[in-house]
């Protein structure tokens, strides 16, 4: 499964990169009028394929749409005219619907002197968890460029199992005798915000570059009864805090001349990753063992999104979508789960996990 969405994300980057060469001669003339061979007046006739006279190169080159987005050159400049007359402020507020990949299969706990399996990754099913997803962008002066901040988060995801009564049980590196009950929760918490420079190639491609920031956190827990409730338990706590930055493309995939649009958003980015995890084993609160590990490997992001926009008013658009998220070389709770069980050593860490979201995108636009 990871290799296939491996080769979905390169697929798409590489799509939406192949997008800007297929740029009609009118969008180069409108953005790059140097490029566009001269031409005098007999040259321009009611058929020319090409309209390229003094106000557009003018117009067009810097930035500014003057009376081009008035009267009947707005009905035929059509998408044309709307780029060129793009609002100067864009905001949108809404909420992000995602889902957790399961961990991976991997055993977290066994019969003590025993191979078979009790507890593994695989148990933990995340389901959907839903956080605010807001976004400003701010055109500059009158040009294809404007600067972009972007914040969702505050997703937790919760996941809960229990494994009853397990009689000797070995969770990690810890060897427990006479299990009575044995549950897990495992907790996982994501947020993440960028800042992005945004260049409008055509009507079609908009490139992007930016820095972001991302943080995951994690936690697995199990507490064993034994006549006591909660008598002992072990935990493990990780933390990733992603700092890098990113390129991408935000391609117009489909636009009527009506008020529906949809759109497809490419991003892949290399970062830092600030990655640790921390062990405590406890009886009755108290910890007799703790341990752990930091590490800062180099991590990859790739996010691919498709959104549809209905433009209720001129100032106000209703938008759905949905939406991938690709983290990859972070420190993930079951993953040291699994180092501790086949090492025995407590301060043993994996940082090289990968963890895939997905889910919906809901919400509003509004532009001035």
């Amino acid at each position: 499964m990871k290799t296939v969405w491996r080769i979905l994300g390169a697929s798409s980057l590489a799509w939406a990169a192949g997008v800007t060469s297929a740029m009609t001669p009118l969008e180069t003339a409108l953005h790059a009028p140097e490029l566009v061979d001269e031409v005098d007046s007999t040259e321009t006739t009611d058929t020319a394929s090409i309209i390229y006279d003094a106000q557009v190169a003018s117009t067009s080159y810097k930035g500014g749409c003057g009376d081009l987005c008035e009267g009947d050159c707005a009905n035929q400049c059509g998408d044309l005219c709307a780029s060129l007359c793009a609002p100067t402020w864009k905001v949108r507020a809404g909420a992000v619907i995602l889902t957790r990949s399961r961990p991976d299969q991997v055993v977290l706990a066994r019969p003590l002197g025993g191979l078979i399996q009790i507890s593994g990754g695989e148990d933990f099913d995340f389901g959907y968890a839903g956080g605010p997803d807001v976004s400003i962008e701010r055109r500059i002066a009158d040009g294809p460029n404007s600067v972009e901040v972007r914040y969702f988060g505050a997703l937790n995801w919760n996941a809960a199992y229990d494994y009853g009564n397990t009689g000797d049980i070995q969770i990690g590196p810890i060897n427990i005798p006479l299990a009575f009950d044995v549950n897990a929760n495992y907790q996982s918490k994501l947020n993440s915000t960028e800042f992005n420079f945004r260049h409008q190639r055509s009507d079609r491609v908009t490139w992007l570059t930016g820095f972001r920031i991302i943080e995951l956190n994690e936690q697995l827990d199990y507490n064993v009864d034994f006549i006591v409730p909660n008598l002992s338990g072990v935990s493990w706590n990780t933390s990733n805090h992603l700092y890098g930055a990113q390129l991408g493309a935000d391609v117009a995939l489909w636009r009527l001349s009506g008020p529906l649009s949809v759109n497809g958003l490419f991003k892949a980015g290399i970062y830092g990753n600030d990655a640790n995890n921390d062990f405590t084993f406890r009886v009755l609160d108290t910890p007799l063992v703790e341990g752990g590990a930091s590490d800062n490997p180099v991590a990859f992001v790739g996010e691919i999104g498709v959104t549809t926009a209905y433009q209720v008013t001129r100032h106000f658009a209703i938008r759905g979508g949905y939406q991938l998220l690709w983290i990859s070389e972070v420190a993930l709770a079951s993953d040291q789960a699994q180092a501790m069980i086949n090492t025995l050593d407590v301060d043993a860490m994996n940082s090289s996990g990968d963890v895939f979201y997905h889910g919906a995108l809901v919400g509003g636009e509004f532009t001035w």
